[in-house]
Order: C-alpha cells, then sequence, then structure tokens
C-alpha cells in the first residue's frame, strides 16, 4: 500500500480523480462496451525499488534479444513475472471489461547511447493485418513502465492513425524515465522515444522499459504466446506490479514563437508520415516528470504517402 504522504491526486484528460488503488483480483467478466480511456494517466511507484535488481535487467536483456512481442490471454496460467505483471495491466485498466478474447500484448525495450538510440515515432497496431490487409487495428490502452530512470522521455500526441491529410497535434504528453513509473495512453495514440531528445552522455547507459498494451477483442495476428523455452530462463518472484495511485501531470503552454521541429516517420513505403511538433523545455522543471505541452496551431501530424 503506497504512503499517503506521497499521493498527489490529480484529474487527467477526460478522467475522473481516482482517490483509492485498483483492486487486481483476476477475473474475467462480459461487461458493456468499454469507454474511451484518457488520453494520459500516470502510475508513479508501480514497480517498487526494492523490486528492480540486476535480475531483472539480466530478464529484460534476455527478451529483448528475441526482438518479439508476446501474448499473454486473460485467464491463462502466469508462467513468470512478465506475464504476472501482463495480468496486472490487463486488470487495472479494463477490470469490468475482460472476456475471454482479452488479453496483453508485452514485450522490453533496451535503448541507450551504446545500444539502438531512440526509437521513432509510430503508432501501436496489429502489424500483420496492416501490412497483409492495409486495414488499422489499435489497442484499447497502450503502456510503458520504466525499469531505470535514465534516457529520452517517451512523447504522445494526441493524434490517431491517419489515412490521408493532415490532423493537428493539440496535446503532446511528455514523459521522463522514472524507476518504477508507469504511464498509460490511448492505444491509437502516436508516440515515440524520439533519438533527438536523448541526452548526450560519455557514459554508456541503458534505457529499459516493459511495454504491455491491452487488447479487448482479440489477440493480433501472428502474434504468440512466449515459448516455455524462454519463460523458463526468466526470474521468477513474487508479482513485479505494485497498487499506486495516479501520478501528476503538469501542464505548459507552447508559445505561437516556440520552435517546431520536423520528425519523418513511417515503418512502410506506402505510409511516409511527418510530425511537426514544439521540442519539450529544457528548463531544469520540465528535465524529469511527466507534463502536457498545449501546441499551437502550426503542431501538426502529416500523411505524405497516399
Amino acid at each position: 500500500m503506497p504512503n499517503r504522504q506521497n499521493v498527489v491526486y490529480i484529474q487527467t484528460e477526460n478522467a475522473a480523480v481516482v482517490e483509492k488503488p485498483v483492486s487486481l483480483k483476476n477475473r474475467i467478466e462480459v461487461g458493456p462496451p468499454a469507454p474511451r480511456p484518457p488520453n494520459l494517466r500516470v502510475y508513479p511507484g508501480t514497480i517498487q525499488q526494492a523490486s528492480i535488481k540486476k535480475t531483472l535487467l539480466k530478464d529484460c536483456d534476455e527478451i529483448f534479444k528475441h526482438k518479439k512481442s508476446y501474448w499473454w490471454a486473460a485467464g491463462s496460467p502466469k508462467r513468470c513475472q512478465f506475464e504476472e505483471f501482463a495480468a496486472s495491466v490487463l486488470e487495472r485498466y479494463a477490470a469490468g471489461y475482460i472476456t475471454e478474447n482479452s488479453g496483453v500484448e508485452w514485450w522490453v525495450q533496451v535503448r541507450g547511447n551504446s545500444t539502438e538510440e531512440g526509437l521513432g515515432f509510430h503508432w501501436d497496431r496489429d502489424e500483420e493485418l496492416a501490412v497483409e490487409q492495409r486495414k488499422i487495428k489499435c489497442p484499447y490502452v497502450g503502456t510503458v513502465t520504466y525499469i531505470t530512470g535514465i534516457g529520452a522521455p517517451t512523447v504522445v500526441a494526441d493524434v490517431a492513425p491517419l489515412s490521408s491529410g493532415s490532423q493537428k497535434v493539440t496535446n503532446l504528453y511528455v514523459s521522463h524515465p522514472e524507476l518504477g513509473k508507469q504511464i498509460a495512453f490511448k492505444g491509437d495514440l502516436l508516440h515515440g522515444c524520439p533519438p533527438e531528445l536523448m541526452k548526450p552522455s560519455k557514459v554508456p547507459y541503458k534505457r529499459y522499459t516493459i511495454l504491455a498494451n491491452v487488447w479487448l477483442d482479440g489477440c493480433p495476428l501472428k502474434i504468440k504466446r512466449a515459448p516455455d523455452s524462454l519463460t523458463n530462463t526468466l526470474t521468477h518472484r513474487d508479482r513485479l506490479f505494485s497498487e499506486s495511485y495516479p501520478g501528476q501531470v503538469q501542464t505548459i503552454t507552447s508559445g505561437s514563437s516556440s520552435k517546431i521541429t520536423g520528425f519523418a516517420f513511417g515503418r512502410e513505403k506506402y505510409e511516409e508520415h511527418e510530425a511537426w511538433i514544439p521540442i519539450p523545455p529544457k528548463k531544469s522543471s520540465f528535465k524529469a516528470g511527466t507534463f502536457v505541452m498545449r501546441c499551437p496551431d502550426q503542431c501538426k501530424i502529416i500523411r505524405r504517402s497516399p
């Protein structure tokens, strides 16, 4: 149970104040259609510092070597701490709307100045469906949980996938890595960890994160359950996930004079895009934590390819 003296209650966009930790009971329910999730939520202390040990980082390195994401189906056995974690993510963000088709796609990222630097802008989606049928299906909720407190921030724009044209960016959400913090965002929003925002450092470091996307109506094509040959090599201990209260999100306004920077992105040649967004301020008060930037009119996402 978190220390109430350290709790900051907030009202995130489109979400009511939550004044108690969520229940983590494992259950499967058939309920009404799930409501539209908030654009962003933040939960400091989702993983307690005492749980973040060298064995966890070693496990992340092992999973990352496979360059794959894995599926955990609601109600199925939890064979390792990562599947236990996936089950807790599903319960936190979809309790009351979980069916036998629901589950979590999970994987890890290891980025840094001595490994692959950053991760460009993208939308999480069913990749095989997008490539084979040119159909876009996104998860209900996407989450990022930081295992280390170093590296470039996660940036989320309030823009869903575009079929053509452009869309104005109204809000830009910026989350700096903090040990144990989890952010959750509406699953169809553009996001990334741009390498241009990596902090210069002569000392090698790694940015570890656990990614877990909630899917309510079925597993993405060709995403499989983690093989026993992998889960048997992972550390088995009490669950990583910890009940926690929502954290503070600061709000700042990016004026019309703010420097707007362009980022090119697109996983396929037929879906080339540009993101024109303000660079997060470098003031010391915004080098940590989580905040939302209100963007000027010239900020937009443009689809260049037909």
